[in-house]
């Protein structure tokens, strides 16, 4: 720890990595138990724990602190900024936990979301990572925990994937899926983007009128939907009357 109480970036890695491996099995944390886990001081512990808890990077509860799968998710991104290799940095990060993460996100921006929405593409059962709706805007998203940037050629794969899957979900089959999973707390009436949310950021921003968004950056695409509506490719979902 350096002379005005900073902790120097060796100690932050140490502790990110540390805590990344902790919350594995537990979301409770002390940090008695960071400083056991890690070449951290007791002190430091502490320090580390309530500097990130400032961050948002976990949340200051009753025993301890606690943290969450997009906290988690969160916290790789810093490992990596860090200075920590991609790898190394998300080895104890699963993608089902990236999926959580980024369904949280969603609902914490008001969008009611659902995982693993199976619908009929082409004859076959295609699943939709996590499927979102808020007021007349529909997100069809997919998930990709890769640890390094989408090739050109990966990526129009994924996005052609994402366009079938939002063809699809109009067709009555698909409609009558989304009222049962989605429930009537939704309008009758949405326009559906299809959406990538990746790990790390990648050089392609808007491929074929879908958006590729870093998960970092996710709460301000959110934010920014409206401004960019004409845009994107959308389609336009109607569930019916009740």
């Amino acid at each position: 720890m350096s002379g005005n109480g900073k902790l120097h970036t060796g100690i932050l890695r140490e502790a990110v990595l540390a805590l990344l491996k902790l919350t594995m099995e537990s979301r409770l944390i002390k940090a008695k138990d960071l400083a056991e886990a890690s070449l951290l001081t007791s002190r430091e512990a502490s320090l580390t724990l309530k500097s990130f808890a400032g961050e948002g990077l976990s949340s200051k509860v009753r025993g301890g602190f606690k943290v969450s799968p997009l906290q988690r998710v969160q916290l790789a991104l810093k490992a990596v900024r860090l200075g920590v290799s991609p790898d190394e940095a998300c080895k104890n990060l699963s993608w089902s936990e990236f999926e959580k993460a980024v369904k949280q996100a969603l609902e914490l921006n008001g969008y009611k979301a659902v995982s693993h929405l199976k619908i009929k593409v082409e004859g076959r059962f295609s699943e939709i990572d996590v499927f979102a709706v808020k007021g007349e805007t529909a997100l069809l998203v997919d998930c990709k925990h890769w640890k390094k940037p989408l090739r050109s050629s990966e990526a129009l794969k994924i996005v052609e994937a994402q366009n079938r899957r939002v063809e699809a979900l109009g067709r009555r089959n698909n409609v009558s899926i989304l009222r049962v999973k989605m429930g009537r707390k939704i309008n009758r009436k949405f326009y559906v983007i299809p959406v990538v949310v990746t790990l790390f950021e990648t050089s392609q921003k808007i491929l074929d009128g879908t958006p590729i968004v870093p998960v970092s950056k996710l709460p301000s695409f959110l934010n920014e939907i409206p401004a960019y509506i004409y845009v994107l490719k959308r389609r336009l979902v109607r569930l019916g009357e009740d």
